[in-house]
């Protein structure tokens, strides 16, 4: 029988911010050596689908994306997918989506 086990996601972002400003997404993943890189995603709601921002690097189980959204509301997620899990016994994860106000 083959057990997999789901990497714990933990993001810190702001909830507010200017429109057009870079500003910084920390996130956390438990087990440190499940993922090598993490993938930051928005949601589009006219295509009813995730689309791919960026990625970052894992280094000690954290990583650190710079993102800027446009005015209004933005749905973003944290994806650990199957080609950055490293980890053996680990599953693809899909973070809680979170949303963020551009003004």
């Amino acid at each position: 029988v083959k057990v997999f086990v789901m990497p714990a996601v933990r993001v810190v972002a702001p909830r507010r911010v200017r429109r057009g400003v870079a500003f910084a997404i920390g996130v956390g993943i438990r087990p440190a050596s499940a993922a090598s890189s993490v993938s930051l995603e928005a949601y589009v709601p006219a295509l009813k689908r995730w689309h791919s921002l960026g990625r970052a690097h894992v280094a000690g189980g954290r990583a650190r994306l710079l993102v800027s959204v446009d005015a209004g509301v933005t749905k973003l997620r944290i994806s650990l997918g199957p080609h950055e899990i490293t980890g053996t016994g680990f599953s693809s994860v899909d973070g809680k989506p979170f949303t963020i106000v551009g003004s």
